[in-house]
């Protein structure tokens, strides 16, 4: 899965988004981690204590996370969610 990753318009947090459109099935995700929280559009993770914003059109926006390991984090996801 290809994306990109860069500053959220903030700059207070990174985001990845998918060079393609796609849509995150959100079951999958939540089947592997706990939620914190969940509405149609957004689930809220913690993965590996880095708060992760899973967008249902695949953005990922990342809080408090050096870029390596933003990278490794969205690598996974987007593999866990069968892209």
């Amino acid at each position: 899965m290809e994306f990109e990753l860069r500053p959220c318009k903030s700059k207070a947090a990174l985001e990845a988004v998918p060079s393609a459109q796609v849509r995150l099935d959100f079951g999958r995700i939540a089947a592997r981690y706990s939620p914190l929280a969940r509405t149609p559009q957004v689930l809220v993770l913690s993965v590996d204590a880095v708060q992760v914003v899973v967008h249902r059109f695949g953005k990922l926006t990342f809080r408090d996370c050096a870029e390596r390991r933003a990278r490794e984090i969205a690598t996974r996801l987007y593999a866990e969610a069968g892209l």
